[in-house]
């Protein structure tokens, strides 16, 4: 338990004289300065238009995905399936038609 405390005190202090350099008080000053800009462009009536016109766009589109997905039935998919393709032991009655024939009559 001795030896925790002692590295903790020794972290303390090298934690202490690397806050204390140039480096961060300039890290300390560069972030002051990004907040304060953030908090302008945060209340710039350009960025709310821009925000605006985002997520009229984004509704606009999640609105168009919602009203074209209709999902069918598995049973319904299993029968058109059933009753677009063709069996594959009576495809040898179409050797004479060519495949992209087939494709296309099967769609």
């Amino acid at each position: 338990m001795l030896l925790f405390l002692e590295q903790g005190s020794v972290l303390g202090c090298r934690v202490v004289d690397a806050l204390s350099s140039g480096k961060s008080k300039q890290l300390i000053q560069n972030g002051k300065n990004l907040i304060w800009q953030g908090i302008e462009l945060a209340v710039d009536p350009a960025t709310t238009v821009s925000l605006a016109e985002v997520t009229a766009h984004l509704c606009h589109a999640l609105e168009e995905l919602d009203d074209s997905f209709h999902p069918t039935p598995r049973a319904a998919r299993n029968s058109q399936n059933e009753s677009t393709y063709l069996n594959p032991l009576q495809m040898t009655e179409y050797q004479a038609e060519s495949i992209e024939t087939i494709i296309l009559s099967s769609l």
